[in-house]
């Protein structure tokens, strides 16, 4: 028998700890899994860049951690309207949690399509302030 658990909470009933256990199972399986794929990803682009001999491989690892900070702070920036939402949704408030994930979205892909633009402008330059070779930074 599927019950609903989420919505015991909303009412404000308490949920035994086999109950909530299962309900952090199930809600924790998605993020695991994208974890597990996200590495995967990366071994996979380490396999194929290793294919181009030890200058691709340098050059991809001295941009990375470039790659990582833009692409970390866009994650954050995801997390706190996930956050608001959830506080919108655990309140009820369905249509302000759908207005503020769509506003969400419209920043993030303003944030990104800004940082395309700032990289992309500085892409000739940073390899070298990050100290690169010149047998690397094409």
């Amino acid at each position: 028998m599927n019950h609903d658990y989420m919505a015991q909470l909303r009412h404000g009933e308490d949920l035994k700890v086999p109950q909530l256990c299962g309900m952090i199972f199930r809600l924790s399986v998605p993020a695991i899994l994208a974890q597990i794929s996200t590495i995967i990803m990366q071994y996979i682009d380490a396999s194929m860049v290793g294919r181009l001999g030890a200058q691709g491989s340098a050059a991809i690892g001295l941009v990375s951690s470039s790659t990582w900070l833009f692409g970390g702070i866009a994650m954050a920036i995801g997390m706190g309207f996930s956050v608001q939402c959830a506080q919108r949704i655990g309140a009820g408030d369905d249509k302000d949690a759908r207005g503020l994930m769509l506003q969400g979205m419209a920043i993030n892909l303003a944030f990104a399509l800004l940082i395309c633009l700032i990289c992309s402008l500085l892409s000739g330059w940073l390899p070298r302030w990050l100290g690169g070779e010149a047998a690397i930074r094409k």
